[in-house]
């Protein structure tokens, strides 16, 4: 009987002493929420556990958040799922057809409320410009491989045609008249002298007994005359009617530069802002534009929406963590916590667990108490 009393008086106070340990051990976590000083000499364990860590706690929840939690690549994963863009499409199109049945102000009224020094005619107008312009580069893409035939008008064409024949005529008298100038004459004698003097020593032993100066007096006028004969019209002007039509079935890129296609595209784009009023458009009611907009419109504005945002987001969201810094954000809010809230978030979190831990406190010391009764039990 009294080895059961001792073993119960030992198990009793070494539970009592195991929970309240336990309850001191778990207030400590907390409190004293300051420290504790006795004279001027600091208290150990003052303040408790988490109001001295408060900043390191603070500091290692905002990193776990930025590196495990709040990442980019989560973030990225939602914003691609197909079930959230779904979601995502179907909300912003209900709100989209409300929207452009009910508004009553214009576009540059909506415009001009949100920023006054926006000229939205002149952004739809550098808009257009861009869209015209890349419709254009389309055009010549698909133009450029294109024989000249199959893009030069028929009349025009048969205008050239038959001005070849005068352009010809005109050439050869430019040539004649040169060649009878004292300059063509000077420059034609120097290309005949330089031929002789690169022939061989035949040529050379020709020059000894005549000289070349009188050999160019007589073989020039038969150049020029050669050069202004009817038979090298006919040729040239028959070599040029066939370089014509070859020039016809050459592709349109061989012909026109850049800087022509550039002109092109800018007579086009000024001829298209002299028959469209932007103004007349942008100053009326949006309901007005309601009957014209039909859903498949709706549906194509909302697809390009989520799609250019989810890019964007996608490329942009890793800077603009880096530039939100979370980290920073999260440790700030929590170092802004007085020790009460942060008590009463982890009570609020892990109250029944901590309750658990002092039962269990209790329980052991129980056990270390019946273990040490048996080993007093052996030496009585």
């Amino acid at each position: 009987m009294n080895a059961i009393l001792i073993i119960l008086i030992s198990m009793l106070i070494a539970g009592v002493i195991g929970l309240f340990t336990n309850i001191i051990a778990i207030g400590m976590l907390f409190r004293p929420y300051g420290a504790r000083y006795i004279g001027k000499k600091k208290l150990p364990l003052t303040p408790g556990l988490i109001p001295k860590r408060q900043a390191d706690i603070a500091n290692h929840l905002g990193k776990t958040v930025m590196n495990h939690l709040l990442t980019a690549e989560g973030i990225e994963e939602k914003l691609t799922n197909p079930e959230f863009q779904k979601q995502m499409k179907g909300w912003m199109k209900k709100g989209v057809t409300e929207w452009v049945h009910t508004e009553e102000r214009s576009l540059a009224d909506i415009v001009k409320s949100y920023d006054p020094t926006i000229d939205i005619e002149k952004k739809l107008r550098y808009q257009l410009e861009r869209r015209l312009d890349h419709k254009f580069d389309e055009w010549l893409l698909e133009i450029e491989q294109q024989p000249l035939a199959h893009l030069v008008p028929e009349e025009l064409m048969k205008r050239t045609t038959e001005k070849l024949p005068e352009v010809n005529e005109w050439v050869f008298q430019r040539i004649e008249t040169y060649l009878h100038s004292h300059e063509g004459r000077e420059q034609m004698q120097n290309i005949v002298r330089r031929f002789l003097e690169r022939q061989g020593s035949l040529v050379q032993m020709l020059g000894s007994f005549v000289k070349t100066d009188r050999i160019i007096e007589k073989v020039y006028p038969e150049i020029v005359k050669a050069i202004t004969s009817e038979d090298m019209r006919v040729w040239v002007n028959q070599k040029v009617q066939s370089e014509f039509e070859d020039m016809l079935n050459e592709p349109f890129n061989r012909y026109v530069s850049k800087e022509q296609a550039h002109g092109l595209k800018s007579d086009l784009t000024a001829y298209v802002f002299e028959r469209f009023s932007i103004e007349k458009y942008t100053n009326r009611p949006i309901y007005e534009w309601g009957a014209h907009v039909n859903e498949e419109i709706i549906d194509r504005i909302v697809d390009a929406a989520v799609s250019r945002s989810s890019r964007l987001i996608q490329i942009k969201l890793p800077e603009f963590l880096k530039l939100l810094n979370l980290q920073e954000v999260v440790a700030d809010q929590i170092n802004r916590f007085s020790v009460q809230q942060l008590e009463g978030i982890v009570l609020s979190i892990a109250n029944r667990e901590l309750r658990l831990i002092k039962y269990l406190g209790g329980v052991l010391g129980a056990i270390i108490g019946f273990v040490q009764g048996l080993i007093l039990l052996m030496f009585i």
